[in-house]
């Protein structure tokens, strides 16, 4: 209701210094905000100038008995009663003033403000004048610029110096038309979660009034809020935080797992996915996780990798055997054993099975080439997905899957990770490398996982790199590899939701670059044209020129000018398994319903992610994904690829008498400010063994504790020596930088550079 949002959520009162936080908690960060607010060239910024000066326009009974608007009496200020009910004063009156000075000076008492007339008043401190104010603002910024910014808060304005004013009842009711739609509250939150994101804050701290959008900005997120005024989408927005609210207190008691009856509480709350703020539902995500927990010691399973062994030499050899009796016609046969050393079971089966597809696919007496697979481009994008022969012998993850094939899924269980010596899912042990604690090893292994599966170097056939990749689209991001699979494959497939799972409860990102289709399958959504697009944008764009075809003599003519729109092949190559209708005039529309469902169809095929999700749910409850959309769950599972340096600065602890402030401290942040975002993500997992770190953390929302590997540390080397002379050491578990005192910035950005790109493995520290 209206009434609501002006006396509860909106009252400046009710959250007094949320707009403090639209920075981060960390006070550097947000000072610095604030001055480059407030100053200008070693002179009060012209925005706060007329804030200020409003003060003495509007100041009512304080002004000088001659009403001259440039100066301010002392004693009508300080008869004034600080404790007025700011929302309901007419104008800038002498209470209001009274506490903003009380703001400013950091007290509550009186004669700081008697000081502050005297210093800054006329001779006798009696009145004060816009001058006088302005000098004393402009100090204040430089000693504590917080308590300036509370001030203008406690007057009314927001940090863009901008007067805030309840919400009218005409924009609560423009917020609440009937033109208003779904689309546009969803439009709304996805723009907010960006604004929180960036800011470093939780939705749930980002006050209405605090949000601010120009129409160019409004124009930028597409026409649905084109023309829409500040004020209407600031009252949507405290709607749209009250239902959170109460979204939040009914998830508990809500069963989200009959999703698929329309009647039912779980499909509103999935069909509503778009009105929840992503915090909102991580919150209930990170619950529900931890009150499923089912082990809460150390004593995980053990998975124990070693990256030297010769893994699986055997089995490969009987792979090509299988293959080539499957290129004649002969179906190999698999199964799961052991999984011993010796490439039995899993690794056996699976190298034989991508042996065989590839011979297959390449046909009688001739390499996987892709020849004859429909010309041009599509030639290498078929060629370059299809793995020649699964590399066991080198392959972690088949290690992994063989192990955690005999491992009660309870045993994964456990609550999120938390504190200095958090509780992983599982253990992780590298032979021949001394670790000391398990959770620089542990990041190093999802990462480990990430690369194999998105590498041809092993050659594991679940992923393969989009066709769109051939023409300069989506590089480096990937798909489901279609087509019938086998047993093996399926497990390897639940083993891969496993480890979705074990990245959700560790709270630690999986870095994997899969397509939106991918993630939209998990969580229900199904693919769109723009998924077509993105995957697959050569056929995306022969179905958009055969749409566009009015008549026969301009398909007859396309006919003859492009020869590979008769496609016959799938996304990897091999024959597609749907019967097309003929390309004809008189057949095309069911041509292109065909294909395009035929491509939509590879894009989330079934059984995979069936496979996936039986395995996601061994170690989350599968339901809470139905109030995820898949952007939230892309965020939450595998985290951001870039590195937001300030976020990274706001939770950096210093260690041993160091500070922000010491020449070689500043010397490291300026370092890794130059740095490209490929020596970031180096830097970070030369610091912590990951590639990417969380985007959110639970102060954000007001808590003490931080997720890890959060805080960072920054501690001086062990030991005694020339500082010069000596290299950057990290503790990988602790997230600890052990940095010498360089004596200038070049050598200190020469060391990181050094340190990031060392060929030595730094699990070890």
């Amino acid at each position: 209701s209206s009434s609501s949002s002006n006396n509860s959520y909106y009252s400046s009162a009710a959250k007094p210094m949320t707009a403090m936080a639209i920075l981060g908690e960390a006070r550097g960060t947000v000072d610095e905000f604030l001055r480059s607010r407030f100053l200008q060239q070693d002179d009060v910024a012209e925005p706060l100038q007329l804030a200020i000066t409003s003060l003495f326009t509007y100041a009512g009974d304080a002004k000088e008995p001659t009403n001259d608007p440039t100066r301010m009496k002392r004693d009508a200020v300080l008869a004034a009663t600080p404790s007025a009910d700011l929302t309901k004063l007419p104008e800038v009156s002498a209470p209001v003033l009274l506490r903003t000075f009380l703001h400013l000076t950091g007290t509550r008492n009186n004669d700081a403000v008697v000081e502050m007339f005297q210093l800054y008043g006329n001779e006798d401190g009696t009145w004060l004048s816009i001058p006088n104010l302005l000098s004393y603002v402009q100090d204040r910024c430089t000693t504590d610029v917080r308590q300036v910014a509370e001030a203008l808060l406690a007057l009314g304005f927001d940090l863009h110096c901008d007067r805030l004013r309840p919400f009218s009842m005409a924009a609560t009711d423009r917020a609440l038309a009937h033109d208003w739609n779904v689309d546009k509250d969803t439009l709304l939150v996805q723009h907010v979660n960006g604004v929180a994101r960036a800011a470093h804050i939780a939705v749930q701290r980002l006050q209405p009034e605090e949000y601010y959008l120009t129409q160019a900005e409004l124009t930028g997120l597409g026409g649905l809020l084109q023309g829409v005024d500040v004020g209407t989408l600031r009252a949507r927005l405290a709607l749209l935080a009250g239902l959170n609210e109460m979204v939040l207190e009914l998830l508990p008691l809500a069963d989200l797992r009959p999703g698929y009856l329309p009647h039912s509480l779980a499909h509103v709350l999935a069909e509503a996915r778009g009105l929840i703020f992503y915090d909102t539902k991580i919150a209930w995500l990170n619950r529900t996780l931890d009150e499923t927990a089912q082990r809460s010691d150390t004593n995980g399973p053990d998975i124990n990798l070693d990256p030297l062994a010769t893994v699986g030499t055997l089995g490969a050899a009987s792979a090509a055997s299988a293959a080539a009796g499957a290129a004649a016609g002969a179906a190999p046969t698999a199964s799961v054993g052991s999984g011993t050393g010796t490439g039995t079971g899993v690794v056996a089966a699976a190298a034989a099975q991508a042996q065989a597809q590839a011979s297959a696919l390449a046909g009688p007496g001739q390499a996987s080439s892709g020849a004859g697979l429909g010309g041009g481009v599509e030639n290498a994008q078929t060629a370059a997905a299809v793995p020649a022969v699964i590399r066991s012998d080198l392959s972690q993850f088949l290690q992994a899957a063989q192990q955690m094939e005999s491992v009660n899924p309870v045993l994964v269980r456990v609550k999120i990770a938390s504190g200095g010596d958090p509780t992983f899912p599982v253990n992780i042990r590298f032979s021949g490398e001394t670790v000391q604690g398990l959770s620089g090893s542990f990041r190093d292994f999802l990462n480990r996982m990430a690369k194999e599966l998105q590498s041809g170097a092993v050659g594991l056939p679940l992923l393969m790199e989009c066709p769109s990749a051939g023409l300069g689209v989506n590089k480096g991001r990937f798909v489901l590899r279609p087509g019938p699979i086998e047993y093996p494959v399926v497990k390897m497939l639940e083993f891969l939701g496993m480890l979705l799972g074990i990245s959700l409860r560790a709270d630690v990102p999986l870095p994997l670059d899969l397509l939106p289709c991918v993630w939209k399958g998990l969580v229900g959504q199904p693919a769109e044209d723009s998924d077509l697009q993105a995957a697959d944008k050569l056929t995306y764009d022969r179905l958009v020129q055969l749409r566009g075809v009015t008549t026969p003599a301009e398909f007859d003519a396309l006919l003859q000018s492009d020869e590979s729109l008769h496609i016959q092949r799938s996304l990897d190559g091999r024959e597609l398994t749907q019967k097309l209708p003929p390309l004809r005039w008189d057949t095309v529309q069911d041509y292109i319903a065909a294909l395009r469902a035929a491509r939509l169809q590879e894009l989330q095929p079934a059984v995979h992610l069936s496979a996936i999700r039986r395995g996601l749910s061994a170690v989350v409850p599968l339901h809470v994904l139905s109030i995820l959309s898949w952007k939230d769950l892309e965020l939450r599972a595998c985290g951001l690829p870039d590195i937001d340096l300030q976020f990274l600065k706001a939770h950096t602890m210093y260690q041993v008498g160091l500070s922000d402030t010491d020449p070689h401290v500043v010397y490291f942040w300026r370092a890794l400010e130059s740095f490209s975002k490929d020596e970031l993500r180096m830097f970070i997992k030369f610091a912590c063994n990951q590639e990417r770190i969380p985007t959110s953390c639970p102060c954000q929302s007001g808590g003490k504790s931080h997720v890890p590997p959060y805080p960072m540390k920054i501690a001086p080397p062990d030991g005694a020596g020339q500082p010069d002379q000596r290299y950057i050491r990290v503790e990988t578990c602790l997230f600890m930088v052990k940095l010498p005192q360089y004596s200038t910035q070049e050598l200190m950005k020469e060391r990181l550079l050094y340190a990031i790109h060392c060929r030595e493995d730094p699990l070890s520290g």
